[in-house]
């Protein structure tokens, strides 16, 4: 059996992407890949990588969340080294632990390769901190979709203290 990596890409482009998660694209034997990234990313896969499109926009899902946690643990049963590459961190409304716990339930051995999540990089892109200790304690960071509730208003029953940054 192969091991399955999650690894995060960052804020998509290829000289933000992590030495680590760079390695295992250019290690694989099988990628799954989301839209957020770019082109050059997968450029870097070795020849004869297999290269599957799984990416999801808001009500535009190409392969649905169950069949990509299958696919993951059927591959690991074919290929020594399968990457599961997503846009941001894996496990910041990524559906990563969703994929671990599959992963896990089916005794697959994998690994994550974080990745920083567009809710902090974005800010700092913008040269806004997303700290900084004169004005902020903390940040918070919201989604408006939800597994049961699909995207909805969002409410916050919590008004942050004004030293709180909020990030959408």
């Amino acid at each position: 059996m192969g091991k399955v990596v999650l690894a995060g890409v960052g804020c998509g482009e290829a000289d933000l992407m992590s030495i680590r998660a760079r390695d295992f694209v250019e290690r694989a034997d099988c990628i799954l890949y989301d839209h957020l990234m770019d082109a050059a990313i997968l450029k870097a896969a070795k020849p004869g990588c297999v290269k599957i499109f799984v990416g999801k926009e808001s009500g535009n899902h190409a392969v649905a969340q169950d069949q990509i946690n299958a696919m993951l643990v059927d591959f690991s049963k074919r290929y020594d080294c399968v990457v599961r590459l997503k846009g941001g961190d894996p496990y910041v409304f990524g559906r990563g632990a969703e994929e671990a716990h599959a992963l896990l339930e089916a005794g697959v051995p994998f690994e994550v390769v974080p990745g920083i999540s567009s809710c902090i990089a974005g800010l700092s892109f913008a040269g806004i901190p997303i700290t900084a200790r004169s004005i902020t304690r903390g940040f918070r960071v919201y989604t408006a979709h939800s597994a049961k509730t699909g995207c909805r208003s969002l409410i916050l029953n919590s008004s942050p203290s004004p030293r709180i940054r909020l990030s959408f």
